[in-house]
């Protein structure tokens, strides 16, 4: 599956092509680095990541403000696509969530060698994402198998699957997906 996902910078909420790390659906490795981080596995100790406190312990960056606002509008549509039923849409979210957590999103989370926070969004790092973690645990539990036909499920995971933050819409081998 090859995902086309926007980039971090707000103000130029292009799609740009990432390619796929052949991330397929279901158990622990949906989620990938991303649970490994959340259950502490790797995770630098505290001491080894101190972060001294700046004057302006209260402002994220730009590039913070909008990767959770990014955060926060995936948690609302998972909420929204699961509310509703709609697993087609739930599944391509939590795809396009994994994904984003792997590649454009993960100079966001400490392990990365890019990691360079604020002393704010280090502070609060866990109570910004874990919720998102947590619905991506919760979406990566269900039996996808049942909720969506067999073609559609294997037209899904082996198509061409793009996704843009700006529109929140996906497209499937050049066309769009509708929501039900």
């Amino acid at each position: 599956m090859r995902y086309i996902v926007g980039m971090i910078d707000i103000d130029a909420l292009d799609c740009d092509a990432l390619p796929s790390d052949g991330l397929g659906f279901g158990s622990a490795v949906f989620l990938g680095g991303a649970l490994g981080w959340l259950l502490g596995a790797g995770r630098r100790s505290e001491a080894s990541s101190f972060i001294p406190l700046a004057e302006d312990r209260e402002a994220f960056s730009h590039e913070e403000k909008g990767f959770l606002s990014q955060i926060w509008r995936f948690e609302e549509e998972i909420d929204l696509a699961t509310k509703n039923s709609n697993w087609e849409r739930l599944f391509c979210l939590l795809h396009a969530a994994s994904a984003s957590l792997n590649q454009t999103w993960s100079k966001f989370l400490p392990e990365d060698p890019a990691y360079d926070p604020t002393p704010k969004f280090h502070a609060e790092l866990d109570q910004l994402v874990m919720p998102l973690l947590d619905k991506m645990r919760e979406g990566a539990r269900l039996d996808f198998q049942s909720l969506l036909s067999p073609s559609r499920l294997q037209e899904l995971e082996e198509g061409d699957l793009t996704f843009c933050y700006k529109t929140m819409a996906f497209t499937l081998n050049g066309r769009a997906v509708i929501d039900e």
